[in-house]
C-alpha cells in the first residue's frame, strides 16, 4: 500500500503492522516508503534506518533508503547502498539511473565551482525560415536581373554573400 496506493493509507497500514510486530523490518520499511512519498524525508530516513538495523539485508529498505538519499542529493551516503544493491538481480536499471543522476550532479557542481556559464545548446533554425530566406534572396536577384541584366553576375555574387551572412546570423 505504501508504494502503490495513497501514502496516507500506506502509512496507516505500516503503523498498524509496527504495532503488531515492532521488530518487523518490512513494516518499518513500508512506513519509511510511505513517509518518503509524503515528503517527510527525516522521518523516512529514521524509519528506514530502523528497518535496516533490524534486517541489514532487506532489499526493500535499502532501495527506499537509496531513493531518499538520492532525493536529498546525498550521493556520498548513497554510494554504499548502491554497492549493496548491485549484488541483487533486478536492480540494474535503478542503479544505473542513480549513478547517472549522481554523475550529472557532480558535473553540475564542478561547473558551478569553476564558474562556467551554462548556456543552452544552439537551436537549429526552422526549415520554414530557410525557405522564406531562400525565396527572398531569389526574388531580389530576379528583380535586379530584370532591371539590369548586365549586372547579373554581380547580383548572383551579392545574393550568395547575403545568403551566407543571413545563414550566420540565424544559426
Amino acid at each position: 500500500m505504501a508504494a502503490e496506493r495513497g501514502p496516507k493509507f500506506g502509512e496507516r497500514a505500516a503503523r498498524e503492522a509496527i504495532d503488531a510486530d515492532a521488530d518487523s523490518s518490512t513494516a518499518w520499511a513500508a512506513l519509511g516508503r510511505a513517509q518518503f512519498r509524503l515528503h517527510q524525508f527525516d522521518e523516512a530516513e529514521t524509519s528506514l534506518h530502523r528497518a535496516m538495523t533490524l534486517n541489514p539485508n532487506d532489499i526493500y529498505a535499502q532501495s527506499t533508503m537509496l531513493a531518499v538519499l538520492q532525493e536529498r542529493r546525498q550521493d556520498q551516503r548513497a554510494e554504499p547502498l548502491v554497492d549493496l544493491l548491485a549484488a541483487h538481480a533486478g536492480t540494474e536499471e535503478m542503479l544505473a539511473a542513480v549513478r547517472s543522476d549522481a554523475k550529472q550532479r557532480q558535473i553540475d557542481r564542478m561547473l558551478v565551482e569553476r564558474r562556467v556559464p551554462i548556456a543552452e545548446p544552439p537551436r537549429a533554425p526552422s526549415s520554414v525560415a530557410w525557405i522564406w530566406l531562400l525565396a527572398g534572396v531569389t526574388l531580389v536577384g530576379l528583380l535586379f536581373a530584370i532591371v539590369s541584366p548586365m549586372y547579373l553576375p554581380l547580383i548572383i555574387i551579392f545574393a550568395v554573400v547575403l545568403f551566407f551572412l543571413l545563414h550566420r546570423v540565424l544559426s
